[in-house]
């Protein structure tokens, strides 16, 4: 199988700070990496335990998360399988097109999820909104979050 040069861009280690009602937090990182020979990305992320991060989200830290990345052929769209250490279990649509990375899904009865990234022009640092609904049309803020690249 053969690696998708779109994504190519978020192989690799990276440091995550989040921006959650109205504290910048730092303690979180993630990794990508290519896996099944290049059929499947995987995405990991976790938080040093007695960071600001882990601190102030406490129970609600989704840590340890782990995701799979795969490719539709036909649609030109990615599936995004989540999980996270809660445990929590979902599954998104991605896009990942040049500099635009989007996932979105429902997550629940009236819970709505999506997020927008946008990649630098260097490719380290990527900036992303996550936002929630609950009808699906109408979104709020839910968290950023940037990463940059180690």
């Amino acid at each position: 199988m053969q690696e998708n040069g779109q994504l190519e861009v978020l192989v690799g280690e990276w440091e995550i700070v989040t921006k959650w009602h109205g504290q910048t937090l730092r303690g979180a990182s993630a990794s990508f990496e290519w896996i099944e020979d290049g059929a499947f990305m995987r995405m990991h992320s976790d938080v040093e335990p007695e960071s600001e991060l882990a601190q102030a989200w406490g129970d609600q830290a989704p840590f340890p998360i782990t995701a799979i990345i795969g490719a539709d052929d036909p649609s030109g769209t990615y599936s995004y399988q989540y999980a996270d250490g809660r445990p929590v279990h979902r599954v998104y649509s991605m896009t990942f097109d040049e500099r635009e990375w989007r996932t979105w899904g429902v997550a629940g009865p009236e819970f709505h999820q999506r997020s927008i990234g946008t990649v630098s022009e260097d490719g380290n640092r990527i900036d992303v909104r996550y936002e929630q609904s609950h009808d699906g049309e109408n979104w709020e803020l839910d968290f950023e979050a940037t990463y940059v690249r180690r």
